[in-house]
């Protein structure tokens, strides 16, 4: 097990960690010692205690206790490991991750929490002035003309840093705003037809996408469903094994979007 409270390096090193399940509560908490850090130089040691809290409208409250030998190892893993951000990251995780355990057949989910409040997300995926500023990473989305009613379209151009250009749109089903938005993802043609995959043939044609949009005090919590529609068994197939490369996609736009509402 890794310790999910210490930020990973970016130089290359190495990072070795053990923990070792002290005691596990069903639904209370769980506690753990850990050891570990570099593989050169001084790691981390501590116990940590995670606590499963209750909460009314079937919300459930996650603290994370950390306990060092000294307040010098503490502020030495804080320094060193960026420890408080780490924690940070780790306890936003499992609100992006649980929707995905809820996922029908052959679905992608992914979730992420905004720093913005549910009108302004939503504003952020409706307005075509406010989707320019975010998508894929190291994309530019340019072109976008947007139809915004049940039966509209949006349509634009996605252009990576070597210059070639992909056409996209979506064909909008529903609008519940400021909570819901389902419409069918599709790559297109200048003119706005249906093609395929400019990189993969066996991609699916169509991906029906439904995204939800849940206040939570100033921030949101948006959650992507991505299925298949009207998708051969190979299309499927292609869809299944693409799910870590979805997750990176999804996860570099979304980390666009985050960044654009903090900013």
């Amino acid at each position: 097990m890794t310790s999910p409270n210490l930020l990973p390096p970016t130089d290359g090193v190495d990072c070795p960690n053990k923990c070792t399940f002290k005691e596990i509560v069903a639904h209370e908490r769980i506690v753990f010692t850990h050891g570990g850090g570099r593989a050169a130089g001084p790691g981390a040691s501590f116990g940590a205690t995670w606590f499963f809290e209750t909460l009314a409208a079937g919300k459930t409250k996650l603290t994370s206790r950390l306990v060092f030998p000294t307040a010098a190892a503490r502020d030495f893993i804080v320094r060193e490991f960026g420890a408080v951000e780490g924690g940070k990251q780790t306890l936003k995780r499992p609100a992006e991750f649980l929707p995905s355990l809820a996922a029908a057949p052959g679905e992608f989910v992914i979730s992420r929490v905004c720093p913005a409040p549910r009108a302004r997300v939503w504003q952020a995926w409706t307005d075509p002035e406010h989707l320019r500023r975010w998508g894929p990473s190291g994309v530019t989305l340019s072109h976008a003309r947007m139809d915004f009613r049940p039966g509209g379209n949006l349509h634009c151009c996605m252009t990576p840093a070597d210059g070639s250009a992909t056409w996209g749109q979506w064909a909008i089903r529903e609008i519940d705003a400021p909570r819901r938005l389902v419409f069918v993802h599709s790559f297109s043609d200048e003119a706005g037809g249906l093609t395929r995959h400019p990189g993969n043939a066996s991609w699916p044609r169509e991906i029906l996408s439904t995204v939800t949009f849940a206040a939570a005090s100033d921030q949101t919590l948006v959650t992507i469903r991505w299925l298949p529609l009207n998708a051969t068994a190979e299309e499927r197939r292609t869809f299944a094994e693409s799910r870590n490369a979805m997750n990176d996609g999804w996860s570099g736009s979304l980390d666009q979007l985050t960044a654009c509402l903090a900013g």
